[in-house]
């Protein structure tokens, strides 16, 4: 079994003690313990492979100094739903077309 990598990207954070670094994690509800998925790094936009199940991204912000933006101002994103599934030569195409006008970003096909 594959994972499938998601691009994941913060924004809209700023502080005046730049560059700032980001932390992402996965957690199956809010509250839930949670797992890293990509650790600190001065990178916004990570690629990042998800396991099969339901999720929020979560992603957080620190400083130069290490001082990191309060759990409150945490990123939390709506539930991802990641599901297997099998696709066979024949109707690659027509899947891969099909999730194209159905994705709300193109960029989310990876």
């Amino acid at each position: 079994r594959r994972n499938t990598s998601f691009r994941l990207s913060v924004t809209n954070y700023e502080d005046e003690h730049v560059p700032l670094s980001y932390i992402f994690w996965r957690q199956n509800w809010p509250g839930a313990p949670r797992t890293i998925v990509a650790d600190w790094s001065l990178q916004p936009v990570v690629l990042v492979p998800i396991p099969l199940g339901m999720w929020q991204i979560v992603a957080r912000a620190k400083d130069v100094f290490g001082v990191e933006s309060e759990a409150i101002s945490d990123l939390v994103s709506s539930n991802v739903t990641v599901r297997s599934a099998t696709v066979s030569k024949a109707n690659t195409l027509q899947r891969i077309n099909k999730l194209r006008t159905a994705s709300t970003d193109s960029s989310q096909l990876l």
